[in-house]
C-alpha cells in the first residue's frame, strides 16, 4: 500500500505545475500568458481556448496572428473566424502589431480582405504579410486607402492582390516591402509607393505580364537590397506582353544588392550605383540591343560579387571586349561547353578577380576548344576556382561517356592551373558517372604550386593530411599554440574581430587568447540582433576594464532602429584612454533624434591618431586636446553649433588630412577651417534626414560659406559643395584642387575671387558644372603654375574652350573630356583663338568622350594638331568599333604644327599591351597603299615624325619668318577681326592704314566701344536714337549709352521703340537719356539694367519696363528730381539685387506731392538705398533680404501720413521691421542721425542689450574725430558688458585715445583681445 503511494506522488518540477499538480501558469496576469503564446504558431494558440474557463479568451490577447484559409473546413469558416477575432479587437479596443495571412478562394467566394486590412491599418500595426495565390485577375482582393497612411507599417509583403490608384503614400518607417505578382492601377502608383518609402531598405518585385506596369521606376536614396523577378509566364502570357517598350529605371545611390531573376524587359537603364557590391543576374535575362547591353554592364561595372547564369553569359559574349569590372573579387559565371572558347576574353574583363566558381553545361554536340589568350587576372590576383560540371541534352550516360577523358574541360582547368600564379586551391566537383576519368593523375602535370580538391557528388574517399600544414609539423605537432600570448594577440589584430573570435574553440589555450587583441573591429550586421552586438561589445569591453591591458583601435559599424538602445558614448567615453590609437564610428541611415553623443573625454584623448565619425552628434565642448590627431573624417555628423566645428579642427595642431562631408541640418552655416599643418582638405555636401525630410534637392543653401585658412595645404577637393560663399586665403602651397559635381558660388564676383585665390595650383581637375559656372566669368585670372589639367566640358562649350585656355600660360597636360556628346550641337565648333600655352608649352594632349561624333572629335583634335607648337602626344579615345577605323585614317590626314609628335588612339575594344612595333609614317611615305597599310599593321598607336629644316627666325619679329613673311595677314578674316575685337575700336581702326587687305577689317569687329569726347564733331550726339534703332535688331547683347552731365534736358536723346523688343539683350546701361512712351515691351533675356538720372515719359513706363523683364536679376537706378517718376514701383520676380538712389549733393524740392519707393520682390538679396530721400518707402516680400546697405542721407517722412495721425517714429519702425529679416546691413551715419527720434544729446550707457549677452563676439570703433571721454566710455561699455568678445578694434586718429588707456580697460570676457590702431 506504501508502494503504491510511493508510485503515486508526482516528480518535482513538472512543467507548469507544482508537486501536487497545481496549475501555475494559469495564476499569470493575462498580459504574459499572451506574450507566451506569441511564441506557438497561431492554431496552436487558439486550442488552448479549450482547456478552462480562464484560457478561453486569452488568445484573443495576442497582438500578432497567422493564419491560413487552408487550416479550417472551408472558407466561410475561415471568414467568420476572422470577423469574429476583428469584432473582439474593435470591442476591446485592442490593436494588432502583426498580421499574416494566407488565402486560398474560389470565383464565388467573397471578398472580406479589403476591410479586414483597412481595420487593422491602425498607428500599431508593424507587420502585413497577405498572400492569395492562385486567384484569378477578376477575383483579386483590393487593397484599401487607408493602407497606404499605415505610418507605424516596418515589413509589407502583398502577393496577388489589387493595388487601386491613390493619391497620397505616407509610410515612413516601412524598410522591407514585397510586391509580388499584384496589379497595379498604373505605372505612376508603383513608382509613388516605392519613392514615399523614406527608410526603404530592402525592396522585392515580382512581376506578372498583366500587371499594367510596362516600365518600372524605382527611385529611393535609402534602397540598399533589390530584387525583380518575372513569375513564371506561360507562351500566352509572353505573347500579350509588350516587350519592346518594358523597362527598368533604377536610381538609388545607396544600393549595394541587386537582383534579376527571370527579367524579362528589354531596357534596363541604372544610375548612381557607386556603393553596388553584389549583382545576381539568374535566369532568363533579356537586352534589346549592343548598346543597351554595353550600357547596362558598365553601370554595373564596379561590383565586388557577382553571379550570372548561361543565358547571361551568352549575351555579354557578343559584347565581347566588356568594360572593366576592376572592383570584382568573386565571379561564380555558367558557361555551356561550346562557349568555353570565350573564356579568356571572357575573364579578361576582371582584372583584380580573386575566387572564380564556373558552372559548365554540357551539350550533345561539343567541338574542339583552343585556349591560347591569357588574362591579366591569372598573372595577379586570381586565387581559388571551383569547377562544377551538368549534363544536358542526351542521355545521361551516354554524355558521361563522351565526356570521360574529354579535352574540353581538361583544356580549361589546364590553361587556368598552368598560368594563374597565384592559385592556390583548385576544386572539380563532378558526376560520379564521370569519375572513370583519372583526374587526380592528370593533376599531377599542372601548376605544382596550386592545392586542387577533388568532390564528388555521390562517393567520397576520406583525406590523408600531407605533411607541411600550416601551424603544423608532419607530425602534426601544433606549433603555434606554442607561441607566447603577446605574439599570438599581435597575430589576430591583423584578423576581422569575427574571426578572431572564432579561434576560441579550437582548444582551453586558445578560449581566451583573443580577449587581448588590442583592437576591436565589428559591425552589428555580423550578429544575430542589436542586442546580441550589445551584449558581445559589453563583455569585450568589460574584461578590458578588469585586466586593464591597452587598446589602440575601435572600429565599430552599427545598424540600429530607433528603439534600440543608446550604447554607444559609453563604449567611446570607456575607449578614449591614453592609448586609444585609431577611432571609427560609422552609423548607417539614422534619424537625428536617435543620433548618439559623443562623450567629452573624445576630445582630450591625447594619443589619438585617426578619427572618423560617421553620423553621430557631438555635443557642446569647453576644450579639447587632441595633440597627435593626423587624420579627421567627419561625415554627416550633427554639431552643437559653429563655433564647436571651428574648435575641434583649430586645436589639432598636427592635423593633415581632413575629409568633411556636410549635411543640411548639421547646424553649420559657415565652416571654418584654420590650420597651420593641414595639407589635404575634401569637403561635399551629403544628404541629411530626420522627421522634416530634410533633403538636398529641397534645401536653401542661402548663407551658408567655406572659409579656410591653411597656408601648408596641398590638395583641395570640392565635391558637390553647395555653399555660395567660398573664401580660401594663404593658398600659397595649394598644390592639387578638384572641383566635382556642382559648384556653387554666390555671384560673378564670388566666383572671380575664389578662382583667383587658387590660381597658384600645378593640377587642377574641374567638372563640366564647373567649367559652365567659370565660363560666365571669362577671362580668368592667370594660372601662371599650372602644369596639368583634366577638364570636362559640353559639347556647346567648346567655343569657349580656346579662352579659356587662354588663362594657362605654361600649360604642359591637358586631359579634356567631352560630355552628352549624344547632345546635336545647334552650330558647327568655332576654335580660332590660339591661346599662348599652344605656342610655347603644351605637350600632351588626351581626349576623352563616351559617345560623341567623330566630326566633333576630330574638329577638336584638329585644332591641338593644328596649332600647338610643343605638342609631343595626342591621344584620342575611340568610343566604337565602327569609329575605329575612321579615326585611323582621319589622323592621318591631321595637319601638324609640331616638328615631331605622337598621334594615339585608345579603344576599350583592345588590349592595352600593343604585340606590334610603333609605326612610323614620314612626310614621303604617306600615300594610301602606306595608310592602309599602316591601319592594317598597326592596332592602337600611330607615331608620326616629320623632319624639317631648321630654319632661323629674326629676334623680335613676331608674326613674320626671316624673309619678313607676314603671317598674320595669312590667318582667316574671321579669326583677324576675332583677335582685333579685344583691341580698343580706336586702335582697332588705326590697322585699316597697315595694308590694303586690312583695309575694312575692323569693320567686321561685333563690337564698338567709344566715347565722344575722342571726335572733334560734337554734331554726331544727335544721331544716337537712328544708331540705336539700327543694332536693336542685329543680336544685341550689350548696350552702354553715357552722356555728360552738360546735357540739357531739352537736348537729351531718345531711345527708339526697337530698344524694348529687343529679344537678346543681355546688359542694358542707360545714362541721361529720355525713355519715350511705348505700349508694350520684351526683353526675355535682361538680366542687368542700369538706369542713371534718365528721364521717363511717365510712372507707368518706367513700371512697365521693370516688371517686363522675366529674368531680370541686377536693378539699379539713379533719380533725379524731375524725371516724372514721382512713385518709384518696383515689382519682379526674379530679382536679387537692387539699388536705389539720388546723386550726391543733390537739392530735392518735394513741394505738395510725396515721391516714394514701393518694391515687391521675394527674390531680393541685396537692397541699397544711396542718398535716398523719398518720404515713404514700402518693401514686401522680403523675406530672401540678405544684405541692405543705407547710405548717404536717408529719412523717412510724410506730410499726409502725419495729417491722418501717423507719426514719424511708426513709419520708422514700419520700414525697419519690413528689412528685420537681414544677416548683413550697414547704415550710415546721416541715415542713423535722421530716423533717431529721441532728441537727447547726453550719452547714456546703461542698457546691456540681449546680443552683448549672449552672441556678440568682434566690435571695431571707427571715427574721424571725437573727444576722449566718450571714445574710452563707448570701448568701455562694450569691454565691460560683452560676454562672448573676442576682439576689440579701437581706431584714434591724431593720438585722440591713449594707447594704455585703451589697453588698461576692464573686460567682461576672458578670451576679449583689444587691438589699438593709430590713424595720422
Amino acid at each position: 500500500m506504501e508502494d503504491r503511494k510511493a508510485k503515486g506522488k508526482a516528480v518535482k518540477g513538472s512543467a507548469g505545475f507544482s508537486s501536487a499538480g497545481e496549475d501555475l501558469i494559469s495564476k499569470l496576469p493575462d498580459s504574459l500568458i499572451s506574450q507566451v503564446l506569441l511564441y506557438i504558431p497561431t492554431k496552436e494558440a487558439v486550442r488552448t481556448s479549450v482547456l478552462s474557463n480562464r484560457w478561453k479568451r486569452v488568445w484573443l490577447l495576442i497582438p500578432e496572428f497567422d493564419l491560413d484559409s487552408s487550416e479550417f473546413s472551408d472558407y466561410n469558416a475561415f471568414v467568420r473566424f476572422m470577423d469574429r477575432l476583428l469584432g473582439f479587437c474593435r470591442k476591446e479596443n485592442s490593436c494588432l502589431h502583426k498580421l499574416k495571412l494566407s488565402i486560398r478562394k474560389d470565383g464565388n467566394d467573397q471578398s472580406c480582405v479589403t476591410r479586414w486590412i483597412d481595420f487593422v491599418a491602425t498607428p500599431k500595426l508593424k507587420h502585413l504579410d497577405v498572400e492569395c495565390p492562385l486567384v484569378k485577375r477578376e477575383c483579386l482582393e483590393v487593397m484599401p486607402l487607408s493602407l497606404y497612411v499605415c505610418e507605424t507599417l516596418v515589413y509589407l509583403r502583398l502577393h496577388r492582390v489589387s493595388l487601386v490608384s491613390f493619391e497620397s503614400v505616407s509610410l515612413p518607417r516601412v524598410k522591407t516591402m514585397r510586391l509580388e505578382e499584384n496589379v497595379f492601377a498604373n505605372e505612376a502608383g508603383l513608382e509613388l509607393l516605392i519613392s514615399s518609402c523614406p527608410l526603404l531598405d530592402d525592396l522585392s518585385i515580382v512581376r506578372r505580364s498583366d500587371d499594367i506596369v510596362k516600365v518600372v521606376r524605382v527611385r529611393s536614396q535609402t534602397l540598399t537590397s533589390l530584387s525583380l523577378e518575372a513569375a513564371g509566364w506561360d507562351d500566352d502570357d509572353d505573347e500579350g506582353f509588350d516587350h519592346e517598350n518594358s523597362g527598368v529605371l533604377i536610381d538609388a545611390p545607396r544600393l549595394k544588392y541587386l537582383n534579376f531573376e527571370d527579367e524579362v524587359s528589354h531596357s534596363k537603364i541604372i544610375g548612381n550605383l557607386g556603393s553596388l557590391t553584389k549583382v545576381n543576374l539568374l535566369g532568363s535575362f533579356y537586352l534589346w540591343d549592343d548598346l543597351q547591353r554595353r550600357n547596362f554592364f558598365t553601370s554595373i561595372s564596379g561590383v565586388k560579387d557577382m553571379k550570372i547564369f548561361w543565358q547571361t553569359s551568352m549575351i555579354m559574349g557578343t559584347i565581347l571586349p566588356l568594360p572593366q569590372f576592376r572592383n570584382l573579387s568573386c565571379l561564380e559565371a555558367g558557361l555551356y561547353v561550346n562557349c568555353l572558347q570565350i573564356l579568356p576574353a571572357f575573364l579578361e574583363s576582371f582584372p583584380n578577380l580573386k575566387s572564380l566558381t564556373l558552372v559548365v553545361l554540357y551539350s550533345s554536340r561539343t567541338e574542339e576548344i583552343r585556349l591560347s589568350l591569357v588574362p591579366q587576372c591569372l598573372l595577379s590576383s586570381l586565387k581559388f576556382v571551383e569547377i562544377k560540371g551538368m549534363f544536358w541534352g542526351e542521355p545521361i550516360m551516354e554524355a558521361a561517356r563522351r565526356y570521360e577523358g574529354s579535352p574540353c574541360i581538361g583544356e580549361a582547368i589546364g590553361h587556368v592551373s598552368n598560368h594563374s600564379l597565384l592559385t592556390v586551391k583548385m576544386t572539380l566537383k563532378i558526376s560520379r558517372f564521370a569519375t572513370g576519368f583519372n583526374w587526380r593523375k592528370s593533376f599531377k602535370t599542372l601548376n605544382p604550386s596550386a592545392q586542387f580538391a577533388m568532390e564528388e557528388s555521390f562517393s567520397k574517399e576520406k583525406g590523408k593530411c600531407g605533411e607541411g600544414s600550416a601551424g603544423f609539423s608532419s607530425g602534426g605537432e601544433d606549433l603555434i599554440s606554442k607561441l607566447p600570448d603577446s605574439l599570438i594577440s599581435q597575430i589576430l589584430s591583423d584578423l576581422p574581430t569575427k574571426e578572431a573570435v572564432r579561434t576560441s574553440v579550437l582548444s582551453n589555450r586558445w578560449k581566451s587568447l583573443w580577449r587581448l587583441i588590442p583592437v576591436l573591429d565589428l559591425a552589428s550586421s555580423e550578429l544575430p540582433d542589436y542586442d546580441a552586438f550589445v551584449s558581445f561589445v559589453d563583455r569585450f569591453l568589460g574584461f578590458y576594464r578588469e585586466d586593464k591591458p591597452c587598446f589602440h583601435k575601435l572600429k565599430l559599424v552599427i545598424q540600429k532602429d530607433e528603439d534600440d538602445q543608446h550604447c554607444v558614448t559609453r563604449w567611446i567615453d570607456f575607449a578614449a584612454t591614453p592609448k586609444l590609437k585609431h577611432l571609427h564610428v560609422d552609423f548607417g541611415l539614422l534619424p537625428r533624434e536617435c543620433m548618439e553623443v559623443m562623450p567629452l573625454s573624445l576630445y582630450v584623448c591625447e594619443t589619438l591618431l585617426h578619427l572618423t565619425l560617421n553620423w553621430v552628434s557631438l555635443g557642446s565642448f569647453k576644450s579639447v586636446s587632441l595633440p597627435r590627431l593626423k587624420t579627421m573624417r567627419l561625415e554627416a555628423n550633427i554639431y552643437a553649433n559653429e563655433a564647436s566645428l571651428q574648435l575641434l579642427i583649430s586645436s589639432c595642431p598636427v592635423l593633415e588630412d581632413l575629409n568633411i562631408v556636410r549635411r543640411p541640418d548639421d547646424n553649420v552655416m559657415v565652416l571654418r577651417v584654420h590650420s597651420q599643418t593641414l595639407t589635404s582638405v575634401s569637403m561635399r555636401v551629403g544628404g541629411g534626414h530626420d522627421d522634416d525630410e530634410v533633403y538636398i534637392e529641397d534645401f536653401d543653401f542661402e548663407g551658408f560659406a567655406v572659409l579656410i585658412d591653411a597656408p601648408r595645404l596641398k590638395y583641395l577637393t570640392f565635391d558637390y559643395e553647395l555653399s555660395p560663399i567660398k573664401v580660401i586665403s594663404n593658398s600659397g602651397c595649394l598644390t592639387k584642387v578638384s572641383l566635382l559635381g556642382c559648384l556653387c558660388l554666390w555671384d560673378d564676383l564670388a566666383t572671380r575671387n575664389f578662382v583667383a585665390s587658387i590660381s597658384g595650383v600645378k593640377d587642377m581637375n574641374i567638372c563640366y558644372d564647373t567649367f559652365e559656372i567659370i565660363k560666365s566669368i571669362m577671362p580668368l585670372p592667370q594660372f601662371c603654375n599650372l602644369s596639368c589639367l583634366e577638364a570636362a566640358i559640353l559639347p556647346d562649350s567648346l567655343g569657349s574652350l580656346p579662352k579659356f585656355l587662354e588663362s594657362f600660360p605654361n600649360l604642359e597636360t591637358l586631359i579634356l573630356h567631352i560630355c552628352d556628346c549624344s547632345l546635336t550641337l545647334k552650330e558647327e565648333i568655332r576654335l580660332s583663338l590660339v591661346p599662348q600655352c599652344l605656342l610655347s608649352s603644351l605637350g600632351s594632349v588626351e581626349l576623352k568622350t563616351s559617345c560623341c561624333g567623330t566630326p566633333t572629335k576630330m574638329q577638336v583634335a584638329r585644332y591641338f594638331a593644328k596649332n600647338a607648337v610643343m605638342l609631343k602626344k595626342l591621344v584620342l579615345h575611340v568610343s566604337t568599333l565602327e569609329e575605329k577605323s575612321v579615326v585611323l585614317r582621319d589622323l592621318l590626314a591631321l595637319p601638324r604644327r609640331s616638328s615631331t609628335y605622337r598621334l594615339y588612339y585608345k579603344s576599350p575594344y583592345e588590349s592595352s599591351v600593343y604585340e606590334n612595333p610603333t609605326l612610323e609614317v614620314t612626310k614621303d611615305s604617306i600615300k594610301p597603299s602606306s595608310c592602309n597599310e599602316a591601319i592594317r599593321g598597326c592596332p592602337g598607336l600611330i607615331e608620326e615624325s616629320f623632319s624639317k629644316k631648321k630654319r632661323k627666325t629674326v629676334k623680335g619679329s613676331a608674326g613674320f619668318l626671316s624673309a619678313r613673311e607676314d603671317l598674320i595677314s595669312n590667318l582667316p578674316d574671321s579669326l583677324i577681326s576675332e583677335i582685333l575685337s579685344y583691341l580698343p575700336t580706336k586702335e582697332a581702326v588705326r590697322t585699316s592704314v597697315l595694308s590694303r587687305s586690312w583695309k575694312n577689317l575692323w569693320l567686321s569687329m561685333p563690337v564698338l566701344d567709344l566715347a565722344t569726347y575722342r571726335h572733334s564733331d560734337k554734331n554726331a550726339l544727335h544721331c544716337v536714337t537712328r544708331w540705336i534703332d539700327f543694332v536693336a535688331t542685329r543680336k544685341l547683347k550689350h548696350l552702354d549709352v553715357e552722356f555728360g552731365p552738360v546735357m540739357l534736358r531739352m537736348e537729351m536723346e531718345v531711345t527708339p521703340l526697337s530698344l524694348y523688343v529687343c529679344e537678346t539683350l543681355v546688359y542694358l546701361r542707360l545714362h541721361r537719356v529720355l525713355l519715350c512712351s511705348f505700349k508694350s515691351v520684351s526683353l526675355p533675356r535682361l538680366k542687368t539694367m542700369r538706369l542713371e538720372a534718365n528721364v521717363y515719359a511717365n510712372e507707368l513706363i518706367l513700371e512697365l519696363l521693370i516688371s517686363s523683364c522675366p529674368v531680370l536679376e541686377d536693378l539699379s537706378i539713379v533719380r533725379i528730381p524731375d524725371d516724372n517718376a514721382m512713385v518709384l514701383r518696383v515689382h519682379s520676380q526674379t530679382l536679387t539685387s537692387l539699388s536705389v538712389g539720388y546723386p550726391t549733393n543733390c537739392y530735392l524740392y518735394f513741394g505738395s506731392e510725396n515721391p516714394g519707393v514701393l518694391i515687391d520682390a521675394p527674390r531680393l538679396k541685396n537692397l541699397c538705398f544711396q542718398d535716398e530721400q523719398s518720404p515713404s518707402k514700402i518693401i514686401s516680400n522680403s523675406s530672401s533680404l540678405t544684405n541692405v546697405n543705407i547710405l548717404g542721407d536717408f529719412d523717412l517722412w510724410d506730410s499726409a501720413a502725419q495729417e491722418g495721425g501717423l507719426q514719424k517714429l511708426d513709419m520708422i519702425r514700419t520700414f525697419f521691421t519690413s528689412i528685420s529679416g537681414v544677416r548683413d546691413m550697414k547704415i550710415s551715419r546721416d541715415a542713423f542721425q535722421n530716423v533717431k527720434c529721441d532728441g537727447r544729446e547726453e550719452i547714456r550707457l546703461s542698457l546691456v542689450p540681449q546680443c552683448l549677452l549672449s552672441s556678440l563676439e568682434f566690435v571695431e570703433i571707427k571715427s574721424a574725430t571725437f573727444k576722449v571721454p566718450f571714445g574710452l566710455k563707448l570701448a568701455r561699455y562694450f569691454a565691460e558688458n560683452a560676454v562672448m568678445l573676442k576682439r576689440l578694434v579701437m581706431h584714434s586718429r591724431f593720438n585722440s585715445v591713449r594707447e594704455e588707456d585703451i589697453l588698461a580697460l576692464p573686460r567682461r570676457s576672458s578670451s576679449c583681445q583689444i587691438v589699438y590702431v593709430s590713424e595720422y
